[in-house]
């Protein structure tokens, strides 16, 4: 078997149909295989709640309301498909085909690239503190609405 050279160093090229669950790379460190999702639906069922989110649901009617209604379905379509989609397809090919986690698939790509991996997870941090703030709210009118 023939090692490719990815950026100047051999890298073995995991198969994603391989029935082992130990991998071994050409260094002899074994290396895990990731889960899998059992079927479509599951991976269906995820993605879309990633994709709407709380964010789609709490903010896109405000948005909506406040850059003028209808008007603003155009322009948000257009960059959705646009942008949206590509950088979807691009996050969940990327996930796939190194089955890494955020930081280290970048890495694999491209060892300089994975600084846009300790980026996201900041962007995640902070959103996740923005998030909490509106779940709070939720729960805490959910249990007065009982009062």
């Amino acid at each position: 078997k023939t090692i490719p050279i990815i950026n100047g160093k051999p890298e073995d090229v995991l198969d994603p149909e391989a029935s082992s669950t130990n991998l071994v790379h050409s260094n002899d460190k074994k290396v895990h295989e990731r889960g899998h999702w059992n079927n479509k639906v599951e991976f269906v069922l995820s993605v879309a709640g990633e994709i709407i989110g709380l964010g789609n649901v709490w903010r896109f009617p405000y948005l909506c309301y406040k850059n003028g209604g209808g008007a603003f379905l155009i322009p948000y379509v257009v960059f959705f498909i646009c942008c949206g989609i590509p950088v979807f397809f691009l996050e969940t090919a990327l996930g796939q085909f190194t089955s890494e986690g955020g930081i280290t698939c970048w890495r694999k790509v491209c060892p300089l690239f994975e600084g846009i991996g300790y980026a996201t997870q900041v962007i995640e941090a902070h959103l996740n503190v923005y998030y909490i703030i509106i779940l709070a709210w939720a729960i805490f009118y959910l249990f007065n609405c009982f009062t």
